[in-house]
């Protein structure tokens, strides 16, 4: 909040300073205001074309409002400027990714982790990519890898916990989810997938209480509409299930 004003008076005083509008744009950005932050980044790569850094902050920035096509374009350009940037290639990606091109996105998150060994953020999104292509021993050792980088870190430890589950072992999933909300209590997908490993593995008043928990820490927030479609359903058919035995009595 206080840097927004210095930045503005600094951008105004010099329009073409590329690093005055990033650093602008950052703080927007912070406060959530993409649609202010993007046309700062879009301005500060257009005043350094080749500088890499300032391609690679409007791709997260647009990776970020979910318009991939943009971001993708605009990561690229900072690959091509910076080759060996490991972040470049992370962001490249979860771009490739959320257009529905795995391999794509494992070749570059490989390169990603290949140049720095201890980014846990790509080890964790290598692994998201491997499980979703059905490699799941290798989507085991990313998780396990980021994990032991950044202990703290709960992504990794929820992705082991879906692992189990799609090994069909719901039970020793559960240790995972706790261990991943005890890490991060705000991350509220995993009280979901928590719902899911207690129902496949038959306890069902323990997933009527994650479903519900789930829907009441999301509760107003667009972010978690699918998800809260998905509980809503699961929760319902919960109680139908329960329900039906007193019913045909």
């Amino acid at each position: 909040e206080a840097a927004l004003s210095e930045l503005a008076a600094l951008v105004a005083a010099d329009p073409h300073n590329p690093v005055f509008r990033g650093e602008l744009a950052r703080a927007w950005r912070q406060r959530g205001a993409l649609d202010r932050a993007l046309p700062l980044y879009r301005q500060a790569a257009a005043d350094a074309p080749n500088d890499p850094e300032a391609w690679y902050n409007l791709a997260a920035a647009f990776q970020e409002a979910g318009q991939a096509a943009e971001a993708r374009t605009a990561i690229e350009k900072a690959v091509h400027l910076d080759p060996g940037r490991p972040e470049a290639h992370n962001t490249l990606g979860i771009v490739h990714l959320s257009e529905g091109k795995p391999e794509e996105a494992r070749r570059e998150l490989e390169i990603a982790v290949s140049l720095d060994p201890r980014n846990a953020t790509a080890f964790n999104n290598l692994g998201n990519v491997l499980r979703g292509l059905g490699r799941l021993d290798e989507a085991e050792s990313a998780y396990k890898r980021a994990a032991a980088l950044a202990p703290r870190y709960a992504e990794p430890v929820n992705g082991l916990g879906t692992l189990e589950v799609e090994r069909d072992r719901p039970a020793a999933a559960l240790s995972y989810f706790d261990q991943a909300l005890r890490l991060s209590p705000e991350y509220h997908e995993v009280r979901l997938n928590q719902g899911i490993a207690h129902e496949l593995a038959g306890e069902t008043a323990a997933a009527a209480t994650a479903y519900r928990d789930f829907l009441a820490a999301t509760s107003g927030d667009p972010q978690y509409a699918e998800g809260r479609r998905a509980a809503q359903q699961l929760l319902a058919r919960l109680d139908r299930a329960t329900s039906a035995p007193a019913e045909r009595r």
